[in-house]
């Protein structure tokens, strides 16, 4: 099991300019490694890519009512599916899904109106906000008990973690502040206001450089910005402006990071496109339409849950309100493929990728859904054992299940 150091000595010696950073000799390793990685041959159900080849169904989970999966994490060491049940009015659960069977295996109180959820498959550690209740519930992977309850700021909306420090960051949109949580003692270990006091929607990290972007918004959705935090000193660097010019189009929310190929992605919610922002520049340099808008604002089309495969660089958005599931190859700058989810016709909400299964998901949050996408690609921790730092995920327990759909 890995052993944790002092968080402040584990710290990188980076400078100050934000996002134009060379990697450092655990950058390169890792780079070379996923990027040299040749993915195995398909399984059964890798042979149609970006097909729909199961669906979840919440609305027969034993002891859940109003079940309405949110947000929506992966295990990929262990084959293990997270999924944030709202269950408002009531306490919200994250319900554990057996990727090999597609079954619910256990269901885990939290707190109010969980929403976002992240998991560290090296600390076994699943870390979910509670919206609603102003706080993070951490979740032990082995025994599936919430080990701590921690107060954080109001309205958390997103979360993400950092494995290679054991640290949490957590973007409190009423708050309007980024919360750090120190994985070792599960205790906040700072909270730091974002710039501009704007509210804080979106988060995700790049541990290679140890950077931390959190997206912001104007009033009215006018302006957006990415507000890097440098992990080293727990202190915002820079603030990038990703969209302006009057219209509630620019509205910015969550957010993927590339780490290996330097590359940050930001779906524009009611604008239906997703933008990629080049980390070594600090510069978007692409917008890709994701979907076509027909309606904007609230009632029409435009972007929502998104999810990086980091073996391929391949990214899957949700398209709310349309009912499809973009898959983007954002370095190439196009959509590979648009797949049409059954019974989707309203809000499509959080999604996940399982890059050595080669299954995608999205969850469906009024139809009670989990859609389960073949993305045509697949490899195995055995295939990968020999690659520098990629071991880290796999050491403790290799997949054995060859054939899951």
């Amino acid at each position: 099991m890995f052993h944790y150091e002092n968080r402040k000595n584990k710290k990188r010696d980076l400078s100050k300019n934000a996002f134009n950073q060379k990697g450092a000799t655990a950058a390169l390793l890792l780079t070379t490694s996923l990027l040299a990685l040749t993915p195995a041959a398909p399984a059964s159900a890798w042979e149609k890519p970006y097909t729909i080849i199961n669906t979840i169904s919440f609305g027969g989970t034993p002891g859940i009512s109003g079940s309405s999966p949110l947000g929506l994490a992966v295990d990929p060491v262990r084959g293990t599916l997270y999924a944030t049940n709202t269950n408002y009015p009531n306490k919200g659960s994250v319900v554990v899904i057996d990727e090999a069977t597609g079954t619910v295996t256990a269901t885990i109180q939290v707190g109010e109106y969980p929403y976002a959820i992240a998991v560290d498959p090296i600390h076994y550690m699943v870390w979910v906000t509670d919206y609603l209740g102003a706080s993070v519930s951490a979740i032990d992977e082995r025994t599936n008990i919430v080990v701590a309850t921690l107060p954080v700021g109001t309205l958390p909306h997103d979360i993400t973690v950092d494995p290679f420090q054991g640290t949490v960051y957590v973007a409190n949109d009423g708050g309007r502040n980024v919360a750090v949580i120190d994985e070792a003692t599960l205790t906040v270990t700072t909270t730091v206001a974002v710039p501009n006091n704007l509210p804080t929607v979106g988060i995700g990290v790049d541990p290679i450089r140890g950077l931390v972007g959190v997206t912001t918004f104007t009033s009215g959705f006018l302006k957006s910005y990415l507000n890097v935090l440098d992990e080293n000193t727990d202190q915002f660097i820079n603030t990038i402006t990703l969209g302006s010019g009057g219209s509630d189009s620019n509205d910015v929310g969550r957010l993927v990071v590339d780490p290996v190929r330097g590359f940050v992605y930001l779906p524009q919610y009611f604008a239906g496109t997703l933008q990629v922002l080049d980390e070594k520049t600090a510069t978007i340099t692409k917008t890709i339409v994701s979907t076509t808008l027909t309606n904007p604002g609230d009632g029409g089309p435009g972007t929502n849950g998104i999810a990086l495969d980091p073996f391929t660089g391949t990214v899957y958005v949700a398209n709310i309100n349309v009912g499809t599931v973009s898959v983007i190859d954002p370095v190439k700058g196009y959509v590979k493929a648009t797949v049409t989810i059954p019974n989707a016709s309203d809000e499509l909400s959080g999604t996940a990728v399982d890059p050595i299964l080669g299954l995608a998901y999205v969850a469906n949050y009024n139809n009670n859904t989990i859609s389960v996408i073949s993305t045509g690609k697949g490899t195995s921790c055995e295939e990968i054992k020999d690659y520098p730092l990629l071991p880290l995920y796999c050491k403790t327990d290799l997949l054995k299940v060859k054939d899951r759909y």
